[in-house]
């Protein structure tokens, strides 16, 4: 495969940094980051929206709360309130559906709230090649902690500290969070997430700064101790038993697409570069095409061709029901693969599949492996849930943060839908 394109995409280093998870540490986190003078642009993704329960541990007060945005929107304002000069952008997605091109930046940042998705951040920091700083809390023992990664040749990931019974228990249990009709939240005190959105702030501050010594936070991991007020600072190497490959992929530029482009527009593109021949299969992340999506609660089928893992946040719902999420129906997904593909799919938009700016397609040809990275001049729009909070469970979350023996909780919540 003989690239006419020698071009390479490399992590930014112009202040660009990407927070994933705007929860109970990442929201502490922004409200100090935003403040940073050399941070020139905020990439945000989460894909919650808020609800009563968040006022008591995360920073955003009752009225966002009650409106039920999501996070990344409400996120994003507040820190274009705090500097109005901020480029910042908003992904309302899943880090594992969100494309990987858009999380280039000069660090990436993260407080998540399952091993899974740490292992969905930890693969695509290590294909893009971009430092990561991950951040958690154990309110119980009263621990807080930063860690950091950067790829390299002999460099340790997340994975790396994980052993064959978390990718059997973990993996396949249901996070402890989550609640019956909710996913809940992790319990820690406000307290616990500011103190970690803190140190993780004054740790990628000095990472944008360039000070003078702070790459010793890669490959090593700050744990402070609140009970007993001590600090630890341990290292950790690359496991050689790791089930990940650790590898950083050589990303190319295709040429940017036209609106309204076609999945048969892409595989031309990508040939005319000299990134495909007629026998070239590709693979999105493992993603299939798929013609239909089935709610696995009562049945309703939503027709048309998707890539699988790449509804809209807010079309992931069950219109019919409301209560069950639509998932790949039957075993009929096909291949990114240009010769197995009908001519209704190929003929259809690449922002109706699913496929956008930033994708990194894996074309293989004749035991040639290259990467290319989509380039779009426009995204598809933000769709976003109704509000699902109330007066009522936004009161009960304050009052099961109060402290024992405070008056019982008084308050007036302006009406969300008035100016």
């Amino acid at each position: 495969m003989n690239a006419l394109h020698e071009e390479l995409l490399l992590p930014e280093q112009d202040g660009t940094l990407a927070v994933v998870g705007l929860g109970h540490i990442g929201s502490h986190f922004l409200d100090a980051i935003a403040r940073q003078s050399r941070l020139k642009r905020l990439i945000l993704v989460d894909r919650d929206s808020y609800e009563a329960a968040n006022v008591g541990n995360q920073r955003v007060d009752a009225k966002e709360a009650l409106r039920g945005r999501p996070k990344v929107e409400t996120q994003a304002d507040h820190a274009r309130r705090i500097r109005p000069d901020l480029e910042v952008i908003a992904h309302f997605q899943d880090v594992a559906d969100l494309p990987l091109g858009n999380l280039r930046a000069t660090l990436v940042v993260s407080g998540l709230d399952s091993l899974e998705a740490r292992l969905q951040l930890n693969t695509a920091v290590f294909r893009l090649g971009v430092p990561w700083l991950d951040a958690g809390v154990q309110p119980s023992t009263g621990l807080v902690r930063v860690t950091g990664y950067r790829p390299g040749k002999g460099a340790a990931c997340f994975a790396c500290g994980l052993e064959d019974e978390d990718y059997e228990q973990r993996l396949s249990s249901v996070h402890p969070c989550a609640q019956e009709g909710g996913r809940g939240h992790t319990g820690g005190t406000p307290g616990f997430g500011a103190l970690a959105g803190a140190m993780l702030a004054a740790t990628a501050e000095g990472i944008l700064n360039g000070t003078d010594g702070i790459d010793v936070i890669f490959g090593r991991e700050s744990l402070w101790n609140c009970h007993h007020f001590v600090h630890l600072l341990s290292s950790f190497r690359q496991n050689p038993a790791c089930r990940f490959d650790h590898r950083t992929w050589a990303i190319r530029p295709m040429p940017t697409l036209g609106n309204g482009a076609r999945l048969q527009d892409l595989f031309e593109a990508l040939h005319r570069a000299g990134g495909s021949a007629k026998d070239t299969t590709f693979d999105l992340g493992g993603r299939r095409l798929a013609a239909r999506a089935q709610c696995p609660r009562c049945g309703h089928v939503r027709e048309g061709w998707h890539l699988t893992g790449r509804l809209p946040m807010a079309g992931r719902a069950c219109p019919a029901c409301g209560r069950g999420r639509l998932a790949v129906a039957g075993f009929d997904a096909l291949p990114l693969c240009p010769n197995a593909l009908p001519k209704e799919v190929l003929e259809q938009p690449l922002v109706s599949l699913g496929i956008g700016n930033g994708d990194v397609l894996e074309a293989s040809h004749d035991r040639t492996v290259a990467h290319w990275e989509v380039r779009l001049p426009a995204t598809i729009p933000s769709q976003y849930p109704a509000p699902r909070t109330s007066l009522d469970g936004l009161k009960g979350a304050l009052e099961a943060n109060q402290a024992p023996g405070r008056d019982e909780v008084r308050m007036e919540i302006p009406n969300p839908n008035q100016p």
